[in-house]
């Protein structure tokens, strides 16, 4: 989950005062090049002025867990809360925290924030878009049983030959995201493909359907933009269900 601001957040360039604030629970440090844009908001009209700095352009920080899997990213005007799965191995569980976590995560981090701008006799800056991103990566292929289909994962997916196994496969397209009105300038932006990842000691790629969903919105408000989480979050759960089939579910989702 990520926003975009129209004037700084943060001093890139006294990066360890920042770090401060969350290094305890988040002591890694990783630099990265500065996002530009996101990647749907701007297909609703959110227009992220750049920064003007007469230092260039600032870099992107990660701030790391020790295990790896949970992120928070910061630069001048944008800030992330990410988790990611570090390893990938079919039928391997992974404790995922889920979003009421990572989304109460995120409140903290941006509360920090506010906290140390009211320290400097400044107010936090409020957003002008923000996004939710899933990636989501089915496995064709778990343990030593045979390899699923396309069909045996996505339910709405037809073909005159279903037995045909494919070597790449691409859809793409936008939608409204449910319990938002039209004027509310939010969409979401769904991907999914055949694509080959590489497996924990296996040398052999894996074939794996990626559904990837991107929720994107102009909001001017920290509190509007924590309810465009909620609100995309339930939609992208609900398309995710009606996308995949049983079978999918059987394997692939927690019990």
């Amino acid at each position: 989950m990520s926003a975009f601001t129209p004037a700084s957040l943060v001093d890139s360039y006294d990066i360890r005062s920042v770090h401060d604030l969350y290094r305890d629970e988040l002591p890694v440090v990783e630099r990265h090049a500065p996002v530009a844009q996101l990647d749907v908001a701007g297909l609703v009209g959110a227009q992220i002025p750049p920064i003007e700095t007469g230092a260039g352009v600032a870099p992107r920080w990660w701030f790391v867990a020790e295990e790896g899997s949970e992120l928070f990213q910061v630069q001048e005007n944008f800030v992330a809360n990410n988790w990611r799965r570090q390893k990938v191995q079919p039928g391997a569980k992974v404790n995922y925290p889920g979003f009421d976590y990572l989304q109460n995560a995120m409140r903290r981090r941006v509360e920090t924030l506010r906290t140390y701008h009211a320290a400097h006799s400044e107010g936090l800056v409020e957003p002008v878009a923000c996004e939710l991103l899933y990636d989501n990566v089915i496995p064709l292929r778990f343990g030593d049983g045979p390899d699923l289909r396309v069909s045996d994962v996505l339910s709405e997916y037809d073909r005159a030959e279903p037995d045909r196994k494919l070597l790449g496969l691409q859809l793409n397209w936008i939608e409204k995201i449910d319990g938002l009105a039209d004027d509310e300038k939010a969409i979401l932006q769904i991907e999914i493909a055949i694509v080959a990842i590489m497996v924990d000691g296996s040398e052999t790629p894996m074939p794996v359907v990626r559904i990837l969903f991107r929720a994107g919105a102009m909001r001017s408000t920290w509190a509007d933009t924590f309810t465009f989480f909620e609100v995309a979050h339930t939609h992208i759960r609900h398309r995710l269900m009606v996308l995949t089939t049983e079978e999918a579910h059987f394997r692939w989702l927690p019990k």
